[in-house]
């Protein structure tokens, strides 16, 4: 597993990029290429671009149109791509807790179940914010001497 080792002994003879799969530097090769599009297949219909990936096809496609699947579940904000939700995520991480908002969408509704928070969809990722320390909650019962009214 030349992955974990770190060994890259596969290196680009363009640019000097070095990788540890054959097939990753093949990938890489086709970006040398621009000219050439038997190396970007990929083409958008509605536009001259054309792409290395068929993935990133898909993701271009969505700025034709309205197409935005990924939303946040803090604000409602939608995104094309899945990176810039997380992105955008984990600026509400580092607010804290959200606010309450007075729109629509903010309001339950029957039948609807709730988005998970921001925090909650980070929880695991590595760009997660860190959880914070748990003090311990100690309750001590002190006996209220008599003549000393406790309510008003």
């Amino acid at each position: 597993m030349r992955c974990h080792t770190g060994e890259r002994p596969f290196v680009c003879t363009e640019c000097g990029k070095s990788f540890p799969l054959k097939g990753n530097l093949l990938f890489h090769m086709r970006s040398h290429n621009k000219g050439s599009n038997a190396e970007r297949p990929f083409r958008c219909d509605l536009c001259p671009k054309d792409f290395m990936c068929k993935g990133h096809l898909v993701s271009h496609r969505r700025s034709h149109s309205d197409e935005r699947p990924h939303s946040c579940p803090d604000c409602g904000k939608t995104f094309v791509e899945k990176g810039n939700m997380l992105r955008h995520l984990r600026k509400h991480a580092a607010e804290g807790p959200p606010t309450q908002v007075s729109t629509p969408s903010a309001i339950p509704q029957p039948g609807v179940l709730p988005l998970p928070t921001a925090a909650a969809v980070l929880v695991g990722h590595p760009l997660a914010p860190p959880a914070p320390p748990v003090v311990p909650q100690h309750t001590v019962v002190v006996p209220t001497p008599p003549g000393v009214l406790t309510s008003y």
